[in-house]
């Protein structure tokens, strides 16, 4: 088991979604999320609600086998988050669910997982740029290869990014896909487009 992990479930636990629930280790700053199916969606940030959870203090996320998706805006502000663990059962990832989680620095995709890749920094699920991670370290971003959607807050508040590169595979960019990037200054587009 992984450190910190309770052997069993807590009896009691709160609901992200039909079958999905989650616990918090307050001693290690960790949140297990687990149980089948995919976690609530939401339309807007200000919706999603953790209760018990000081957003502030959780460093890892575990999702656990089972968990199918990851809804919109899910992780907002989890402002001292560093790791998630992202199973293999994961097939959809919504709206940018890594908005304010500018400590994030360790995604760890199960390797037999097909659908969510991480690379140049960027967490892609079916083609589509999800978040961009680490957002305030790198001046130039290059969006990965066979990329064919940026979807919308991808690429979102950003006051270092002065480079953006895009790949020719890329045929839309969702409202405000790349938005809020003060200093940006170029757009390198690969296609012929």
């Amino acid at each position: 088991p992984i450190a910190g992990k309770p052997i069993s479930k807590p009896e009691t636990s709160n609901k992200q979604g039909e079958n999905v629930y989650y616990y918090v280790n307050e001693e290690n700053r960790m949140m297990f999320i687990y149980g089948t199916g995919p976690m609530n969606t939401y339309s807007s940030s200000e919706e999603v609600e953790w209760k018990g959870v000081d957003k502030t203090s959780i460093e890892t996320i575990i999702i656990e086998e089972g968990i199918t998706s990851i809804g919109n805006y899910m992780f907002n502000n989890f402002t001292k988050l560093q790791s998630i663990e992202i199973p293999s059962t994961i097939t959809t990832i919504g709206i940018n669910p890594f908005i304010g989680c500018n400590e994030l620095i360790n995604v760890n995709i199960d390797d037999k997982n097909t659908n969510v890749k991480y690379e140049h920094n960027i967490i892609v699920c079916n083609k589509t740029a999800i978040a961009l991670m680490q957002k305030d370290v790198y001046k130039k971003v290059v969006v990965p290869l066979q990329t064919i959607t940026i979807g919308e807050y991808a690429i979102y508040e950003n006051n270092i990014i002065e480079v953006i590169t895009i790949p020719a595979t890329v045929n839309s960019i969702k409202q405000k896909g790349i938005s809020s990037c003060s200093l940006l200054s170029k757009i390198y587009f690969l296609g012929n487009q």
